[in-house]
């Protein structure tokens, strides 16, 4: 996990593709960009472990 300016973070899921998510004000990290429509219907249904 690194961390970016403006609060958003990059991290590489398990295909080690670069993710960039970015916080949202609850604290809560939301996807940036990096998947496409299908892959985030599909990560619904993963548990990722954002500290790997």
């Amino acid at each position: 996990m690194k961390s970016l300016e403006g609060g958003r973070f990059q991290t590489t899921d398990s295909n080690g593709q670069i993710i960039e998510y970015s916080a949202t004000r609850k604290g809560k990290r939301q996807e940036a960009r990096g998947k496409s429509l299908l892959q985030k219907r599909f990560s619904l249904y993963q548990c990722p472990n954002f500290n790997a």
